[in-house]
């Protein structure tokens, strides 16, 4: 009998000490939305928000900030809890839970940034870069939107991913899939895309437009913009919107993982309809 309460007893602390720990929420670069700070720091609305919904749920939690492609390595493999700012995507669906439409951080509105001689010769719709021969900008492993993949299809008619599955559709997004249209250039992170852009050694890139202009003050700013401030624009068309939410990795250990979701996607909703969230959104960008 004693041995069995002792065994009660350490299972019952090992509960308690699992519940304990923190939440480990992976980042990505989406700044203003979320970035590493100078110190080393993960900053940026979103982290206000989920630090302001953690604080009201009494859970402990911490963010590491990783370029895209190995942010979603580390959360299909568990080895984070959570993911910030992850497009819904069906090939994403086995491996986190996505919350239900309209449950988002942040709505985003994507356009073509370019240089201001471009944006006087060219309309900024798809197919008026593929007619003119342009090079598009693009960060590896985003998934973009459907009409996108349409407009700049992949090179292989054949593709194998990971998990040995064939693919013959070339336009239909494929999260590790690297065989890009040849009117693409990728890079590991947005920053970089403007760099580039900065350079003419693209001509136009694909950017939530928020992230952009924010992107383009922090180059001016940081007196890394090698053209003059302005020079850089967006074209006034959207190409498509969508939702940036949180989701929770399936393969995480975190106790309870999918109620502890539930529950933080609740308070995000009640700080949207409250206006807690819209005050946090403004002080960063106003």
């Amino acid at each position: 009998m004693n041995k069995c309460f002792l065994l009660f007893l350490v299972f019952i602390v090992s509960i308690n000490t699992a519940i304990s720990r923190e939440l480990k929420i992976t980042s990505h670069p989406f700044p203003p939305w979320q970035f590493e700070a100078a110190d080393g720091s993960v900053q940026g609305i979103n982290v206000d928000v989920l630090k302001k919904i953690a604080q009201k749920l009494s859970i402990d939690i911490s963010f590491d900030n990783q370029v895209w492609a190995r942010a979603w390595i580390t959360t299909k493999g568990g080895g984070g809890d959570a993911l910030i700012s992850v497009s819904r995507k069906e090939p994403r669906e086995p491996f986190v839970w996505f919350p239900p439409l309209g449950t988002d951080l942040w709505l985003s509105r994507y356009v073509f940034f370019t240089n201001k001689q471009n944006l006087r010769k060219f309309s900024g719709t798809y197919q008026d870069i593929i007619d003119n021969n342009l090079s598009v900008c693009i960060v590896n492993g985003y998934s973009y939107h459907k009409s996108f993949w349409h407009a700049f299809p992949y090179k292989k008619p054949l593709f194998i991913d990971e998990k040995g599955l064939e693919s013959i559709d070339t336009t239909k997004y494929i999260p590790d899939r690297r065989d890009y249209n040849p009117l693409i250039f990728s890079t590991t992170e947005p920053e970089l895309c403007f760099n580039l852009l900065s350079k003419n050694r693209i001509d136009v890139l694909i950017s939530d437009e928020s992230i952009g202009l924010y992107s383009i003050k922090q180059l001016v700013d940081g007196k890394k913009f090698m053209l003059k401030a302005g020079d850089i624009v967006s074209y006034p068309a959207t190409l498509f919107a969508k939702g940036y939410p949180i989701a929770f990795a399936k393969n995480s250990n975190y106790p309870q993982i999918e109620q502890v979701g539930k529950k933080i996607w609740q308070e995000l909703l009640a700080m949207q309809a409250s206006g807690e969230y819209q005050t946090i959104v403004d002080r960063w960008l106003k």
